[in-house]
């Protein structure tokens, strides 16, 4: 991959030339997150905000290089996920802004740990108080403002945990399969166990699973021994295909993710729509 260098003054900036915060976010639900407690005091800029674009395989432009170098807050997931992001921010290490890698400074979490972090319900709102006090340090005069937003954006996410308390605690079948560890955050706050570990990282590193994990997986499904089958539909692998299909022909309920946020949604519709899909199966299972 082609990663582009762009140096910067070193000086340490405290917002644009207009005295406002340019933050530059790797995807665009963090995007969102950094918006919602700027508010009109900067601006947000995401380079990938379409859900055709995988963040995994992205190669920056020339324009992405320059806006790392211009923004005063980097901001971008880690742990392998947009590698890239993080090798155009440490060509700036010396530089103005200040990067943020929610992995590793924001969750804790080390190098191999899975990197779907966003589906974490704890992720957002440690995001969003990490980024109140480097927005308030940068930019001292509207402290006040940064922390009504935050105010407001956790009580926004608060519906988002209420969920899935309710599900974990409706939960029947505590078994669940899944076609890569995407949504896997969720299922552990739901309560649900993934039977399928090794099928699903070996899809997640786009190797082929092994035949005993593939009759394993296949078996537990015509044998209704999970309560759903999870499918990331950014997957358009055969095997995935397959299970999906064998789900449906068992009586299996399949849950459909995505890795990237639809458009025309925030991202609390986005997680809780995902999770709607488990209310239903739920009340599905209680009326049978």
């Amino acid at each position: 991959m082609a990663i582009l260098f762009l140096s910067a003054c070193t000086n340490q900036k405290q917002g644009g030339s207009d005295g406002k915060i340019k933050v530059v976010s790797s995807v665009d639900f963090y995007g969102e997150a950094a918006k919602a407690i700027l508010g009109n005091h900067g601006t947000v800029t995401s380079i990938i905000k379409s859900s055709s674009v995988d963040a995994e395989d992205y190669e920056p432009q020339v324009s992405d290089a320059k806006l790392v170098a211009d923004a005063d807050v980097v901001l971008y997931n880690g742990l392998g996920y947009d590698q890239w992001m993080s090798k155009l921010a440490s060509a700036n290490d010396k530089a103005k802004n200040e990067t943020i890698n929610v992995g590793t400074q924001v969750m804790n979490l080390k190098s191999g740990a899975n990197p779907h972090i966003w589906y974490d319900s704890e992720t957002m709102p440690k995001l969003a108080k990490r980024l109140t006090t480097v927005f308030s340090k940068k930019d001292p005069t509207h402290q006040k403002a940064y922390q009504r937003n935050l105010k407001t954006y956790l009580k926004k996410l608060e519906s988002l945990q209420s969920q899935l308390d309710q599900i974990k605690e409706n939960r029947d079948l505590k078994q669940v399969a899944v076609s890569e560890p995407v949504f896997n955050y969720q299922l552990e706050a739901m309560g649900y166990k993934v039977i399928d570990p090794h099928f699903a990282e070996a899809v997640e590193e786009g190797s082929d699973p092994s035949p005993k994990d593939i009759r394993e997986l296949r078996n537990a499904i015509t044998k209704k021994q999970i309560a759903f089958f999870v499918e990331n539909t950014q997957n358009t692998s055969d095997e995935v295909k397959s299970l999906a299909k064998l789900a449906k022909q068992s009586g299996v309920p399949v849950v459909k993710v995505t890795e990237t946020m639809p458009p025309h949604e925030d991202y609390v519709e986005w997680m809780e729509k995902q999770n709607q899909q488990v209310e239903k199966i739920q009340e599905m299972a209680t009326n049978d």
